[in-house]
């Protein structure tokens, strides 16, 4: 869903390259005019991994709503912590005065998908969440709700919604993608369903 209020808090949180589409909305916010807050946090191994950090250091310097908080969890001078841990530990508030709020903050999640812990459905048609808790588990016990974008892209119409797959380096991984999602109803062509590639590395270009 688009971010329509501009005082709402948004929530980028990310691991390694999934952080790329988030750089593009947070400044397509900021530059629309967004005044609330908007926190981009993003899991890496080592701070080499951190492409955009100077980039981010100048969005704060310029907007005094955004936050960015790098994490990288193999660096002896950080203690090692999660994403999921920014809201078991109330990080968020404690160091951003952020209030998780459903109906006023709106969470992105790209990356790791045991980070991510989407659901599937019981046979009793209640939600089971990975063994590994993951941030959207958390976020359901504080009330947030799931977009149903996937159930909207299995429709018939759906020529709105466009899926881009991120670090895909090799043709056959790309193939593999698309099997993985013709088997849960997604078939690109299909009621118009378009997918992309994220171009974030040279080998996927050459």
């Amino acid at each position: 869903n688009h971010v329509l209020d501009p005082e709402a808090t948004v929530l980028l949180l990310s691991t390694g390259t999934g952080e790329a589409p988030h750089n593009s909305m947070a400044v397509e916010l900021l530059r629309k005019g967004h005044v609330g807050p908007i926190v981009a946090a993003v899991s890496v191994r080592q701070w080499a991994d951190l492409g955009y950090l100077d980039k981010h250091r100048a969005l704060e310097r310029r907007y005094a709503n955004y936050h960015y908080l790098p994490m990288p969890t193999r660096e002896a001078d950080v203690p090692k912590r999660y994403i999921q841990d920014l809201l078991v530990q109330g990080t968020l508030t404690d160091q951003f005065g952020v209030t998780l709020d459903p109906a006023s903050t709106h969470v992105f999640l790209c990356g790791n998908p045991a980070m991510i812990g989407l659901p599937t459905d019981g046979p009793d048609g209640t939600q089971v969440f990975p063994e590994t808790t993951g941030v959207v588990e958390l976020l359901t016990r504080q009330g947030f709700s799931l977009d149903q974008a996937v159930e909207k892209m299995r429709g018939p119409v759906n020529s709105n919604i466009k899926l881009m797959i991120p670090f895909c380096r090799r043709v056959d991984e790309g193939e593999r993608v698309l099997e993985v999602m013709a088997q849960n109803g997604l078939s690109r062509g299909e009621n118009g369903l378009e997918v992309y590639v994220m171009c974030e590395i040279p080998n996927i270009v050459v």
